[in-house]
């Protein structure tokens, strides 16, 4: 839990720049809420998130029909699922054994103690990593204290790639500070990504208007979003005007 807050100096009035919590950390007079509050108002909102999300979407518009001349059999695209395992217990890279031959790369076998295929970096879930493959010339230590041999362009233990800068801590954004759950991929007050630091973030949220008002859909993942979000914590698209 975070630690308790100081009180305002009396006659102060805190500052409030229109976030979910109302709290700046970088003014150090502004209040701030407590761990208690931060964590009920986080689970306030990952219920509400829910909530909106099973509301069923709307449906896409029925195609016309095609003619005569162009009736192809449709594939069926399998629907987004963990890593294959193996009868050991392994795990099969998904993106390597796209982009690999293998009669001559092997099957993309990933150890089962492995988060992450450090090839590519995708995790034993199946998540495509976005990042390019970096360029390792030596043995590297991981911020998470992993050794990694040569070989390994990712950390297997936390995904991170070579070379990269030490990621923000687990539960905050690293573009305004403020708390995010581990589940969102981005952080809905500033739309910055999971994991990755925006040292413009603050100053291009300080023009938006303060969130509140209404709940509203994504335009890209079609999902209910909270009216105290700015921004889908889902893709990153902002409200609509």
């Amino acid at each position: 839990l975070m630690p308790a807050p100081e009180g305002p100096k009396p006659g102060s009035k805190p500052k409030d720049r229109g976030s979910r919590t109302g709290s700046c950390s970088s003014s150090a007079d502004s209040a701030r809420l407590s761990g208690v509050d931060v964590l009920a108002e986080q689970m306030a909102e990952m219920k509400k998130l829910d909530s909106l999300r099973a509301v069923p979407k709307p449906g896409p518009k029925t195609p016309a029909a095609p003619s005569p001349k162009s009736e192809v059999p449709a594939k069926k695209q399998a629907p987004a699922s963990a890593a294959r395992r193996t009868k050991d217990g392994d795990w099969i890279c998904g993106t390597c054994s796209r982009k690999n031959n293998a009669d001559i790369d092997g099957d993309c076998t990933v150890p089962s103690s492995f988060k992450f295929c450090p090839s590519c970096g995708e995790s034993d879930a199946g998540v495509p990593c976005r990042k390019p493959p970096p360029t390792v010339t030596s043995e590297w230590n991981c911020h998470c204290g992993e050794a990694c041999p040569i070989s390994f362009l990712f950390c297997a233990a936390c995904g991170l790639a070579s070379g990269a800068a030490k990621p923000p801590a687990a539960g905050v954004c690293g573009g305004c500070d403020e708390a995010m759950p581990e589940t969102w991929k981005f952080c809905p007050d500033c739309s910055t990504e999971a994991g990755e630091w925006d040292s413009g973030a603050k100053a291009r949220i300080a023009g938006l208007t303060a969130a509140g008002g209404d709940d509203w859909l994504c335009a890209k993942c079609r999902d209910g979003i909270p009216g105290s979000f700015r921004f889908c914590p889902e893709c990153g698209s902002g409200r609509p005007a």
